[in-house]
C-alpha cells in the first residue's frame, strides 16, 4: 500500500516561488514499486501551477507533498516520466486530494510536463542542490 513515511519539513527560500527540504522525506509508491527519498536540501517548487491559476490551485495545495515527490523524480530521471507522473496522481490519491484537483494537475503534467522533463534533464541533481538555510515549516 501506498504512503508517505513521515513528515515533510521545508524552509521557504527568498525567491518567494521555492522551498528546500530540511529533512530527508519518503514515499513508499506501488506504482514504482520502490521507497522514494527526498535528500536534506532538494529545492522545490511544489506543484508547478502558472500564477494565473493560484487563485484555484496553489503550488501548496494538499497535494504538496505529491509534488515534492514529482519534481525529485524529474530531477532524477531514473523512471520513466509516464511513472513520474502515475506516481504524482497515486500521491494524491493517497493524500485524499478532491478530484477535480488530482484530475486538473494529472491532466497539466501529462500535456505540459515534457517541457519540464527535458529541462530537468539536462540539470541533474548536484551537491549545490543539497544545502540547507534554518527556516522551516512542517507538512504533515
Amino acid at each position: 500500500m501506498s504512503k508517505f513515511l513521515g513528515e515533510l519539513i521545508v524552509e521557504p527560500q527568498p525567491d518567494g516561488e521555492t522551498w528546500k527540504v530540511h529533512e530527508q522525506f519518503q514515499y513508499s509508491s506501488d506504482i514504482l514499486n520502490t521507497i522514494v527519498t527526498i535528500p536534506v536540501g532538494f529545492i522545490t517548487d511544489g506543484a508547478s501551477i502558472p500564477k494565473i491559476f493560484w487563485n484555484i490551485l496553489q503550488p501548496t495545495g494538499p497535494y504538496f507533498r505529491a509534488a515534492v515527490i514529482h519534481d525529485y523524480l524529474y530531477r532524477w530521471q531514473k523512471f520513466t516520466r509516464r511513472q513520474s507522473d502515475d506516481a504524482l496522481l497515486e500521491g494524491m490519491w493517497v493524500l485524499n486530494c478532491k478530484r477535480w484537483q488530482y484530475c486538473c494537475i494529472y491532466i497539466a503534467v501529462r500535456c505540459f510536463g515534457f517541457f519540464a522533463w527535458k529541462k530537468d534533464g539536462k540539470n541533474p541533481i548536484t551537491r549545490k542542490d543539497l544545502l540547507v538555510n534554518k527556516h522551516l515549516i512542517k507538512l504533515m
